[in-house]
């Protein structure tokens, strides 16, 4: 039980069992690492999104930008990035090319 102090304390722990399936989850997900060291610092953000293209669209009601992650072997599976309400910024550009790196156009 939980007080203002602590939780459990003097209360004895079992050991947590944890399946090799969900180890391996674990280990794939600490792979993803570089991916946030990359979107952490500014200027890596700004590196990775120079790398693309933008594309643009022409419509009836208007053009629409975006920026285009082609991976070095194609034809590839594609992924669609929605940016935030506020706009495309440099940290989906670098999204993007990182699932370019994975072997996606984005």
């Amino acid at each position: 039980m939980c007080d203002e102090i602590s939780c459990g304390a003097g209360e004895p722990r079992t050991p947590i069992f944890v399946p090799d399936d969900k180890r391996r989850l674990f280990l794939k997900g600490l792979a993803s690492l570089p991916l946030a060291a990359v979107l952490a610092d500014p200027r890596l953000v700004q590196a990775a999104a120079d790398r693309l293209p933008m594309a643009t669209i022409t419509r009836p009601g208007g053009t629409v930008n975006g920026a285009l992650a082609i991976p070095a072997k194609t034809p590839a599976p594609a992924v669609l990035l929605i940016h935030e309400w506020w706009g495309l910024n440099d940290h989906i550009k670098a999204m993007a090319a990182e699932f370019a790196s994975a072997g996606f156009l984005a």
